[in-house]
């Protein structure tokens, strides 16, 4: 193997700081996956409860949240109307079935988005893997060089 199949050292410091790029950007998506997750919960959790409001009669009691995983009893009563936030806390005045139907848009975006953020993650992992390989075989030429 001549001299001439070995990568500069320029070429391996670049690819070195590309998978320390690649790992920054991983992180940022784990990031955004995790709160794409969390939201995702958010609002499924919110449509089943207002699915479930649907079969309220006149009253039904409830756990109020208080947080840190306390809750208070009472009682809510059967309404046809919600107040919905529709983004830059400005909130809407609307129907138990326009509510579903929102919280069902913003579930189907959130979901893309979700699958946006995987397939990215997954071109970064591939180009990681391509790289590393390089760097293994670069590595393997130079041993065997000495």
């Amino acid at each position: 193997m001549s001299q001439g199949d070995l990568m500069k050292d320029e070429e391996v410091q670049a690819y070195l700081l590309q998978l320390e790029e690649f790992e920054k950007n991983m992180n940022a998506l784990a990031a955004q996956q995790d709160f794409l997750r969390k939201s995702l919960e958010e609002h499924a959790k919110a449509q089943e409860t207002l699915k479930n409001f649907t079969q309220i009669q006149q009253e039904a009691e409830i756990l109020i949240p208080l947080g840190a995983g306390t809750f208070i009893p009472g009682y809510v009563k059967k309404s046809e109307h919600v107040i919905i936030n529709v983004g830059a806390d400005i909130f809407i005045d609307t129907t138990l079935e326009n509510a579903i139907e929102m919280l069902d848009k913003r579930i189907k975006s959130l979901t893309e988005a979700a699958q946006k953020v995987v397939q990215q993650m997954n071109a970064i992992e591939r180009e990681a893997g391509r790289i590393t390989n390089l760097l293994r075989e670069e590595e393997e030429k130079r041993h065997g060089n000495a």
